[in-house]
């Protein structure tokens, strides 16, 4: 079946990972960047629960001499579904001004709470903005960097438009729910959460 939601973390990269980070059923990938009225349908869908945009943006951070690309993710404020945890599982808030950076990207670019990195848009007009590293985040797997969803839209000038999107839904309908996604125009892909597990297996491999 869609999924394969018999799997069970037997060590703690994987529990922290997929039962605490990403607390996904299914993840969608958009053709083109889509506004609210496309995450509103996807909701309506039978056996949908919840449906969280994705907004990632390809970026480089620099630092002195340091450079590191990266991805900033875009978090809404009452996010449930992908939100940056600690290596306990806790959640860590956003902070109000500034990056949420894995520790393992600060280690990277030699940077601490308080200081300033230059963030290099990769796409669309390329904004060139600095940006306060505000918290640092353990994460198991990864090097993100996060930021609120409307401080990102601001500073990143990348407006409200998704990339994504990340679905909650009933486990008895997550087949005819993986065929109806296949079959959408908008989307371009479909992914369940036992890609996830394999895409974390390459990593800790």
């Amino acid at each position: 079946s869609v999924g394969g939601f018999s799997f069970a973390a037997s060590d703690g990269l994987r529990r922290v990972q997929f039962e605490e980070a990403q607390r996904v059923a299914l993840a969608v990938g958009f053709a083109q960047p889509r506004g609210p009225e496309v995450l509103r349908a996807l909701a309506r869908l039978p056996g949908v629960w919840r449906v969280e945009p994705v907004v990632t943006v390809p970026v480089r951070l620099v630092a002195g001499a340091r450079r590191r690309s990266a991805v900033v993710v875009a978090v809404a404020e009452d996010a449930r579904l992908r939100r940056g945890v600690d290596a306990d599982g806790r959640a860590v808030p956003l902070p109000a001004d500034g990056l949420l950076l894995s520790r393992a990207r600060a280690r990277l670019l030699a940077v601490a709470p308080g200081d300033r990195v230059r963030v290099e848009v990769l796409r669309g007009d390329r904004p060139v903005v600095a940006l306060r590293v505000g918290a640092l985040l353990g994460d198991l797997v990864g090097t993100n960097a996060y930021l609120p969803a409307a401080a990102g839209a601001r500073a990143l000038r990348q407006g409200a438009a998704a990339d994504g999107a990340v679905l909650a839904a009933d486990p008895a309908r997550l087949d005819a729910l993986y065929r109806t996604l296949t079959r959408t125009a908008a989307v371009e892909s479909v992914r369940a959460r036992a890609a996830y597990q394999r895409a974390v297996d390459d990593v800790v491999a």
